[in-house]
C-alpha cells in the first residue's frame, strides 16, 4: 500500500471514532493519517471537524 492507501485506512478509522462521539481517539487517528500523508484532503477536513467541535 502507498501512503496515501494507508492515510485513508487511517481516516476512515477516525470517521468511525467521530461517528461514535469519541472525538479523541478520532484526533488520534486522523493525525496518524497526516502524519503518512499531510497534504491527504480528507484527513484534513476531518481533523478541523474535530477540533471545531463540528457535527457529526
Amino acid at each position: 500500500l502507498g501512503p496515501v492507501d494507508r492515510a485513508a485506512a487511517y481516516t476512515d478509522l477516525a470517521e468511525s471514532y467521530f461517528k461514535a462521539g469519541k472525538r479523541a481517539e478520532a484526533k488520534k487517528q486522523t493525525l496518524a493519517a497526516l502524519e503518512i500523508a499531510p497534504n491527504y484532503e480528507r484527513a484534513q477536513d476531518l481533523l478541523l471537524k474535530i477540533v471545531g467541535g463540528g457535527d457529526k
